[in-house]
């Protein structure tokens, strides 16, 4: 049986009792999840079809990237934007008004412009005034900043795979010399700072602690981001549903990370969770049993988005 994972947390704990019933209904009004074993997250699957101005407005929180003061890696930043028609402009716009932090760089150069943004299916096409290419500072660094700053900002959105730039409405060979610039381009998940030390079960112990702490954006990064995941959210809707499931007090549920096993393939996962009341004498009393999935990208295990019973 296949049930969501995070963005409806809902418990797995047998139902005792009138007020447990009560949060349930809620939650389930609140958040249309799907009932499982323990779905913290839920929700439609994504088809790829692009989203319509009417599902968002007003704020949302975006995740943008800008590169560190070094060059070495992609830093992530929590910016909550005034929606603008689309997600894909909207990411565009608060990349390109550069960073809140001290520690990130902008990685648009001087005076650009988005002249236009659409989408077809997997692709963003990009449109960017001539000063992207003509102010750049140039060096390898630097282009890869500046492309993969972009396309992984707008990868963050489900359905999007690929980037395709063009400059003042032409395709360009490169930007700056050394990354080939006239097609689509691809998510690099090599300028993502994430570790490759986690096992399947300290992924998800880590995942779900941030989770109950209420850190969004470090337990959203933990959740996988696999292209061709078709239950992946937003980084607005995960935390929009998780401060819904925070109110309904079903993130202090306790709980302990236990053994996993791994398939066949070596990609993927399967988690062991118990989840535990305190006796009055204070031991622990398991109250569910639970199984997450975890998957492995690119030499990183990360948490499935889907869970089986």
């Amino acid at each position: 049986m296949k049930i969501l994972h995070p963005s409806c947390r809902l418990p797995c704990l047998q139902l005792h009792n009138s007020i447990f019933i009560l949060l349930l209904i809620l939650s389930l009004l609140l958040s249309s999840c799907r009932l499982g074993s323990f779905p913290w997250k839920s929700g439609e699957k994504n088809s790829g079809v692009i989203l319509e101005s009417t599902q968002y407005s007003g704020k949302i929180h975006t995740l943008i990237y800008f590169p560190d003061s070094t060059g070495s890696y992609l830093i992530p930043e929590d910016r909550i934007a005034e929606f603008d028609t689309s997600l894909e402009k909207t990411v565009m716009k608060e990349l390109l008004r550069g960073p809140l932090s001290s520690s990130t760089v902008s990685p648009i150069p001087a005076g650009t412009k988005l002249l236009s943004i659409s989408r077809s299916r997997d692709s963003v096409n990009v449109n960017l005034s001539g000063e992207f290419k003509r102010n750049h500072p140039g060096g390898s660094t630097a282009e890869l900043m500046s492309i993969y700053s972009i396309v992984d900002s707008l990868t963050e959105i489900p359905g999007v795979n690929r980037v395709l730039f063009k400059i003042d409405g032409k395709l360009q060979g490169t930007l700056a010399g050394h990354v080939t610039f006239n097609k689509p381009i691809g998510r690099n998940r090599a300028l993502l700072k994430r570790n490759k030390a986690l096992n399947p079960a300290e992924v998800l112990n880590l995942q779900m602690t941030l989770e109950s702490q209420g850190k969004w954006l470090e337990a959203y990064l933990l959740l996988s981001d696999d292209d061709k995941n078709p239950d992946r959210k937003f980084f607005t809707d995960y935390v929009t549903e998780m401060e819904e499931v925070k109110q309904l007090g079903f993130t202090n549920q306790k709980f302990t990370v236990g053994d996993y096993t791994i398939d066949e393939t070596g990609a993927k996962a399967r988690v062991r969770v118990d989840f535990y009341t305190l006796n009055p004498d204070g031991s622990k009393k398991v109250v569910n049993t639970a199984y997450f999935n975890t998957v492995k990208i690119e030499g990183i295990w990360m948490v499935d988005w889907a869970t089986t019973q």
